[in-house]
């Protein structure tokens, strides 16, 4: 074969080289704008406020959440609590069943479309929530509220509502627990809040192994006589990320304490954009946000 020939032969190879790699690009990117779009679709159908989700980088993948708050200044509102995880479980269980998401960046807006909450999360197959298997629970929904309402320790709290529902992230078999509770007034509420979140934070904990049942999300709300919220707690239990907000004065012996501290210290909830991970944790005396991907969840809470 002549040396042109030779050159015509690795000239066309190299164009079908090009063609592959560009036709399996598109296809990667094809994907993941079809995820973007499935995973807003998702959130939307849960009933959070999604701006938008957009990509950051192709490659490492690499996605933002964008949630819209309805508060006016440069805090959470307490309804975000429970939208935040819901856009973490989310993003963490499509990195399980699907897209190989490197990480995921969660930003919240409040209604001046100011940015209040920002903060980066990366995903690698070792973490607990991507180690664990996904299965179903053995008792359904009435029998695993039947086995709360057993276990809880109300003290003078009033049980306003506890419902147990089926969770909505995609390849989740699990229990989403919804729990309402009052007290007349803050004293009184604290007066029954050690031992009700102890039974509360034990269900969480052996729950699952113990009963049956497969809790997978916690959603806590404490309230006092005249509606006033003073507690609102979320918790994922598989990752064992929480989401809290507090008012000043309430029990807080429960917080999560940093390594040899003798005093509760939440996470504060960032109000300018971090990429560290994990986020430091900071004190703050009405908000927290703690994510522990990398470690064992921890009950307490």
């Amino acid at each position: 074969m002549t040396r042109i020939g030779i050159s015509k032969i690795l000239f066309l190879l190299g164009i079908m080289v090009a063609l592959s790699f560009a036709f399996i690009v598109t296809i990667e990117v094809n994907a993941q704008n079809q995820f973007s779009t499935d995973i807003a679709d998702r959130l939307k159908q849960q009933g959070v406020p999604v701006k938008q989700v957009a990509t950051i980088n192709r490659l490492p993948y690499e996605i933002e959440i964008a949630l819209q708050s309805s508060s006016n200044d440069s805090h959470l509102s307490v309804e975000d609590n429970w939208f935040m995880q819901l856009a973490r479980r989310e993003a963490t269980f499509a990195y399980r069943i699907s897209t190989r998401l490197k990480s995921f960046k969660l930003t919240v807006y409040n209604a001046n479309n100011e940015l209040i909450y920002s903060t980066q999360t990366y995903l690698y197959p070792q973490d607990l929530d991507q180690q664990i298997e996904v299965k179903s629970p053995t008792v359904d929904a009435q029998k695993a509220k039947e086995i709360v309402v057993s276990q809880l320790q109300l003290g003078g709290l009033a049980l306003d509502k506890l419902v147990v529902n089926s969770d909505g992230a995609v390849g989740s078999g699990g229990q989403v627990l919804v729990i309402h509770v009052s007290g007349e007034n803050l004293e009184a509420v604290n007066g029954s809040l050690p031992n009700f979140l102890g039974s509360l934070f034990r269900i969480l904990d052996i729950g699952n192994a113990e009963y049956g049942t497969y809790i997978v999300l916690c959603h806590l709300r404490v309230s006092d006589g005249k509606g006033e919220v003073l507690l609102d707690y979320v918790k994922d239990v598989e990752s064992g990320s929480t989401q809290w907000t507090s008012v000043q004065g309430l029990y807080n012996d429960w917080f999560p304490k940093p390594s040899g501290s003798n005093r509760a210290t939440p996470a504060s909830t960032p109000l300018a954009p971090q990429d560290a991970y994990p986020a430091p944790l900071t004190s703050d005396e009405t908000t927290g946000d703690m994510s522990s991907q990398n470690a064992a969840p921890n009950p307490y809470p």
